[in-house]
């Protein structure tokens, strides 16, 4: 009984710790390094004050333009300007609010128990075979959650790798603590 204890509160541990990782590496890879501002264009101010007098019934959203219910959607995009995803907070929001943080905790905690759960069914459990893994799994998401933004969103495709090199690093380190701390030469 105290082995199964002992095998539970060191995969929660080990889980905890893979989630401040990815935690981790997301706040230094925003705030230190430069790559995410660098795909970011900030829009003119006299735009946003048209969008301001001009759109008074514009609610927060996400939106597309020309609209997806527009007509003459394809001559539209054709001559531009088109707009394939823009997000839009009608009301003013914190830069740093301590909510977002703890949210983002969180999603990186599900994602670090995702992770150790695939990592469990490896049936050799060193630590290169743990960060093979990892990579891969964290590919995977770049290849299904950024990379089809290049085409029907038009990203740059500069912008998706950045996203995709954050999901590797992340998952590398997240699979680093996880063999370290709990799966290493686990039977």
């Amino acid at each position: 009984m105290k082995t199964v204890i002992s095998k539970t509160l060191l995969n929660t541990l080990a889980v905890l710790v893979a989630a401040i990782a990815l935690f981790s590496w997301n706040a230094i890879s925003w705030m230190v390094f430069p790559f995410h501002g660098q795909q970011l264009r900030t829009l003119p101010n006299d735009v946003m004050e048209s969008i301001k007098t001009q759109s008074s019934d514009l609610t927060s959203g996400v939106y597309h333009y020309p609209g997806l219910d527009d007509p003459h959607i394809a001559k539209k995009s054709m001559e531009g300007p088109r707009i394939p995803l823009m997000v839009y907070k009608a009301e003013g929001t914190a830069i740093f609010n301590p909510f977002d943080f703890i949210k983002s905790l969180f999603f990186n905690l599900v994602s670090a128990g995702l992770l150790f759960v695939v990592l469990t069914k490896i049936a050799s459990k060193t630590t290169k075979n743990v960060l093979i893994v990892s990579a891969v799994m964290g590919l995977l998401i770049g290849f299904m959650a950024d990379l089809p933004k290049t085409s029907w969103h038009h990203f740059p495709t500069s912008y998706a790798m950045v996203f995709m090199v954050d999901y590797v690093i992340g998952f590398l380190l997240a699979g680093w603590v996880l063999s370290k701390i709990s799966l290493e030469n686990r039977t």
